[in-house]
């Protein structure tokens, strides 16, 4: 039954290993859906309990980004431009209040088994888990995710980001990726902006 939704929604597939596990506390442990950071903050920041100490600068820059976009969506607005540059604003604030959660874990545990410890255990960083279920990668046998986020690299705060095609998911894990039907122009757009990152385009050299 899982095998005939690999290539259909990311619901089904889900549904599917429900079922098969039949266990809803083993699939937590085993199974890991993995969406993008942009995602994950647009649906969670607005209902997320974070401790004080970590509403900073950069968690109001990320809540009022947030805010921006969730109001042009649910209007009827319709500036395609204007939205991407909200959203844009939401990609940019994320990275930077991911950035500042890193650098605040670096300095208080010396290791990711103490932070995952942490991120399990203690009430003020439990937060971290649920906002970003990437840290709990490694831990899991099965990961869910889309094509676009494979193709990007996985942020996972407790350890430096890494490129899924390259890490040792592939031996440990069994990776499902969804939306088939996107593959080929997402890793299109995906090996593009690759590119384009390369490219340095300078003045052409004068002769006098």
């Amino acid at each position: 039954e899982i095998s005939e939704c690999l290539v259909g929604s990311e619901m089904c597939i889900r549904d599917s290993l429900k079922r098969a596990y039949n266990d809803e506390k083993l699939y937590n442990k085993e199974v890991l859906r993995i969406r993008s950071n942009f995602d994950e903050v647009v649906d969670k920041i607005p209902v997320l309990d974070i401790p004080e100490e970590f509403i900073s600068a950069e968690y109001y820059e990320l809540e009022k980004a947030i805010r921006n976009y969730t109001k042009i969506k649910n209007s009827n607005i319709n500036d395609t431009q204007y939205q991407q540059m909200l959203v844009d604003n939401v990609n940019r604030a994320e990275r930077n209040f991911r950035h500042f959660v890193s650098d605040t874990l670096k300095k208080r545990f010396s290791n990711k088994k103490d932070k995952l410890k942490a991120i399990k255990n203690d009430a003020n960083y439990k937060w971290i888990g649920a906002l970003y279920p990437a840290v709990f990668t490694d831990e899991r046998k099965i990961i869910l995710m889309s094509i676009s986020k494979f193709m990007k690299r996985n942020s996972v705060i407790v350890e430096p980001s890494y490129e899924f095609i390259k890490s040792p998911l592939f031996t440990d894990s069994i990776i499902i990726v969804d939306e088939f039907d996107a593959t080929k122009s997402t890793i299109e757009n995906e090996l593009i902006e690759r590119a384009l990152s390369l490219i340095h385009i300078s003045e052409p050299t004068r002769h006098s």
